[in-house]
């Protein structure tokens, strides 16, 4: 009698391990009713092509974080040590931005002299259909020649932190080194990033699911593509179409994931 079940929902996956996903690759190719010619460090590849090939056409999801400048390392070489501050607790895809303050200081707190509220006194910040205390309907345009010369005249008084990140290493370089100069030993700078979701949650997705299932059909074409010259006892013969198969599903996920998942650009307004 087979074992009965809670409802499976997307917020409780029932999937949350790799042993979990192994055993729905075999499942949905036909296990225990039929043999599946993959072993386990097979089956571990194709969960891994499958992460893999998921991560890097989807849109991952977002967050900000906030460090202090007073955790960032200088490099040693001598004793294998990178520059920067150390993202590997967030599993970190890529940055997006570093310090989103829009201050006119450098890292000032004060929100009164922040760009937006000088914008807001002037009439000029932009809402929806009209302009707060004014009558500008081009605030959006003002707003972003403000922001882009702000930006630009704190490149130019080197007030500006430019960055560059290493996903491997998982460390954030900050340009020019904030340890060179003491006023920023009490700073907190703060960073958009792009996260992997955490192996719980990625195991389940449903992409990446039936993309494992996919390259374990291609792997499995592969093999049995090996004998299909070959009659076994009792005129049987192997077939290989399922590698065939798991390609032509593969190439129809990436699809879906780029135009599904996939960030969209674009300007919205009302």
């Amino acid at each position: 009698m087979a074992t009965k079940r809670s409802a499976l929902t997307y917020i409780d996956q029932r999937i949350r391990t790799r042993e979990d996903l192994k055993d729905y690759i075999c499942r949905t190719l036909g296990w225990p009713l039929q043999t599946v010619e993959l072993s386990d460090e097979q089956l571990e590849d194709c969960i891994d092509d499958a992460t893999h090939l998921w991560t890097k056409w989807a849109t991952l999801p977002e967050r900000f974080i906030t460090m202090p400048l007073s955790a960032y390392e200088n490099g040693n070489d001598d004793e294998g040590i990178e520059e920067g501050l150390d993202l590997s607790d967030y599993r970190v895809a890529s940055v997006r931005g570093v310090n989103g303050q829009d201050s006119f200081g450098m890292y000032g707190g004060d929100a009164i002299w922040g760009l937006s509220n000088c914008m807001l006194a002037t009439g000029t910040y932009p809402f929806i259909g009209r302009s707060f205390g004014g009558t500008n309907f081009e605030g959006f345009t003002t707003m972003q020649t403000a922001y882009e010369f702000v930006s630009m005249a704190k490149r130019l008084t080197a007030n500006y932190f430019d960055y560059r990140f290493n996903p491997v290493s998982q460390k954030l370089v900050l340009i020019p080194n904030p340890n060179t100069d003491e006023q920023y030993k009490d700073t907190i700078v703060a960073f958009q990033v792009e996260c992997v979701p955490e192996d719980e949650e990625l195991y389940g997705n449903d992409y990446v699911k039936r993309l494992a299932v996919a390259y374990a059909k291609v792997r499995l074409g592969n093999i049995r593509g090996k004998f299909q010259n070959v009659t076994f006892a009792g005129g049987i013969t192997v077939n290989a179409d399922i590698g065939r198969e798991g390609l032509d599903e593969i190439k129809d996920l990436v699809a879906k994931i780029k135009g599904e998942e996939s960030a969209t650009t674009g300007f919205f307004y009302a």
